[in-house]
């Protein structure tokens, strides 16, 4: 049975660029929500300037379509001039524990 995965993508605006960044990662979640495999997929403000997206995906295969979908493509073309840095993407696996409902993603 595929494993479910949670990624978090931090992405770090230059600066003044982060009003434009929200913009450009909104613009994609829609579409990114209708991809197969998709359970989560939400934007936050890390409080440090960066913003996160947290992610969680059925499974890896799930993960790597999206990956190379069109959502993402566009992401990554209007992103540009607007990060100091790639993204850092961390891929999980989920090691659930205590309450069900709390326990994990």
């Amino acid at each position: 049975m595929p494993r479910e995965v949670v990624v978090t993508a931090f992405f770090t605006p230059i600066e003044g660029k982060q009003d434009e960044l929200v913009e450009v990662l909104a613009s994609v979640i829609p579409d990114v929500h209708g991809e197969p495999g998709c359970q989560y997929y939400a934007l936050h403000d890390a409080g440090d300037g960066k913003l996160a997206l947290i992610e969680k995906w059925d499974s890896q295969q799930a993960l790597e379509v999206h990956q190379r979908a069109e959502p993402i493509k566009r992401l990554n073309a209007k992103a540009q001039g607007l990060l100091q840095e790639p993204p850092n993407v961390t891929v999980m696996n989920a090691l659930p524990h205590g309450h069900s409902d709390k326990g994990s993603l």
